[in-house]
C-alpha cells in the first residue's frame, strides 16, 4: 500500500451515510446496501505509483445478513473507498463492529515475509491534504494475528496497523470483529481524531501480484462491546 493519489480532503470531499440501528447500544450502521448511494456520495481512490486500481462494488450475496455486500477486488491493484457516516461521534460509539470474509486469498508461500499487501483493510482516518494520522485493521497472510505496528508513509500518511485476521481463517467463513477505535486512536497518536475523520476501506494486491476478493456484510458503531454469546 502507497499514499493515496488524490490527497483525502476530509470535510468537503467525502458523502456521508444516513444509517440506523433498532438496538439503543448501536449507533450509525452501514450495510451496503445501495449501488447508486456509493457512486454518488463516497470517493473511489488510487495508490501513486500503481497502474490498476481496487474495484469496489455492491453485489447480491444470499449469505449477508441483507443479502447484499460490499466487494472489495484487487487484481495487481491497489486503492480505497472513503465515506462518512452521519451521527458517529466516537465518543459515544467507540466501538466498531464489522463482518467480513475473504473470498480469494494472497498470493504468498508459507513463511514469505508478508509484502504491504492486505485482502482487505479499514482504516479509520484523520488529518489535513498533506498530513494523515490513521489506525488499521487488516486481514493478511503469513502475518500473526495481533502484531501492530507504526508505519510511515513519506511522512504524509503515519498509520498503526493491526492484523486482524490471517490465512488461518478459511476461505469463505464469514467472521465478525470489533476494536475500540478510539482507544487504539489515542493510544497511537495521544488524541481523538477530528470530527472530520473519514472511515476508508482498502484492498491491496501489487506487491504480491494477486489476484484477491473479501466482502464486508456491514460495518457497525456501538457505545458498548456486543454481548458475548
Amino acid at each position: 500500500m502507497k499514499f493515496f493519489a488524490k490527497a483525502l480532503i476530509l470535510s468537503s470531499l467525502i458523502g456521508a451515510v444516513a444509517c440506523a440501528a433498532a438496538d439503543p447500544a448501536v449507533g450509525p450502521r452501514c450495510e451496503f446496501d445501495s449501488q447508486r448511494e456509493m457512486d454518488e456520495h463516497w470517493r473511489t481512490l488510487g495508490a501513486f505509483g500503481v497502474f490498476r486500481k481496487t474495484k469496489f462494488f455492491i453485489a447480491d450475496e444470499a449469505s449477508a445478513g441483507d443479502g447484499r455486500v460490499l466487494v472489495v477486488e484487487a487484481k495487481r491493484a491497489s486503492g480505497f473507498l472513503v465515506f462518512r457516516l452521519n451521527g458517529l461521534d466516537l465518543e459515544k460509539y467507540p466501538y466498531m463492529r464489522w463482518r467480513w470474509r475473504v473470498v480469494r486469498r494472497l498470493s504468498l508461500p508459507d513463511g514469505v515475509r508478508e509484502p504491504d499487501d492486505q485482502v482487505c483493510v479499514i482504516y479509520i482516518t484523520d488529518g489535513s491534504t498533506i498530513s494523515q494520522t490513521c489506525v488499521a485493521y487488516r486481514w493478511e497472510h503469513n502475518t500473526k494475528v495481533g502484531f501492530r505496528q507504526m508505519l510511515d508513509y513519506a511522512g504524509l500518511r503515519i498509520v498503526e496497523a493491526f492484523c486482524v485476521r490471517n490465512k488461518e481463517t478459511p476461505v469463505g467463513e464469514w467472521v465478525v470483529d470489533e476494536r475500540n477505535v478510539l482507544a487504539d486512536y489515542k493510544a497511537a497518536f495521544g488524541r481523538a481524531p477530528s470530527e472530520k475523520f473519514v472511515i476508508s476501506v482498502g484492498g491491496n494486491s501489487q506487491h504480491s501480484n494477486s489476484d484477491t476478493r473479501a466482502e464486508i456484510d456491514y460495518i457497525e458503531f456501538r457505545s458498548a462491546p456486543a454481548p458475548k454469546k
